[in-house]
Order: C-alpha cells, then structure tokens, then sequence
C-alpha cells in the first residue's frame, strides 16, 4: 500500500481500501464514489471500523446493481456481513449513509463526554 505523506511525514492513507485518515482530527473516514463525486460514509475511531462501513456500501451496491459503483471487492470476507444483509436489501443507499454517518457521529460524542468525564474527574 503506497501511503501518501505530507512535508512534516504524517501519513495519511489507510491499509484498507476506501478509507483515509482525517486531518487534524486523525479519525477514519469511509468514502465512495457516488455519481463520480467522493461521498463520506462517516468518520470513526478505528480503521477497521471505517473500513466495515465501505464494505457495508460496497455489499448494498452490489445487492442493488448499481452501475456507477465498483461493487463486489470489500476488505473483509463479505460472510462477516451476513446478519446485515436484511438492512441492506430493504434499505435506500441514502439511509445507508445516513445510518453509517450516524454510527460515526455516536463515536465522537462519546468519545467526548468520556475526554470530559476523566477532565473533571482526573
């Protein structure tokens, strides 16, 4: 994996595909293309994480034919996703997003009242 780096050697790329570390933040974002534009499928505190969330896209594109998305090459054995195949036949890929982008927004909340809690109490 070739990762890209910038002047002060911070790395940026991720082991997985469809997922890069964010800056300043250095959470992990899922990303796809949609309609040739990138499209963030969220943000979140594991790399593993970020790249279940593509590969939850990757599996919805495929169940849906969707022709302006490579389907089909996800970063862990698609029997890992087995329970979640009834959410991603029935749902639209909006919801998809929606529901991956949420997943990701609950991480940073809680991650900051546990920054806040240890604060107050450290």
């Amino acid at each position: 994996v070739k990762s890209k780096s910038n002047a002060s050697g911070r790395k940026y790329t991720s082991r997985f595909r469809g997922v890069h570390q964010t800056f300043p933040t250095r959470r992990w974002e899922a990303q796809f293309r949609r309609n040739s534009k990138p499209t963030s499928l969220g943000c979140f505190d594991a790399e593993e994480e970020a790249a279940k969330a593509y590969d939850k896209m990757m599996l919805w594109c495929e169940l849906h034919n969707t022709a302006a998305v490579k389907g089909g090459i996800t970063n862990f054995d698609a029997s890992e996703y087995e329970t979640d195949l009834p959410f991603l036949q029935a749902c639209t890929q909006d919801e998809l997003i929606e529901a991956l982008r949420s997943k990701g927004r609950k991480q940073a909340a809680q991650r900051m009242m546990r920054q806040k809690r240890e604060a107050t109490h450290g």
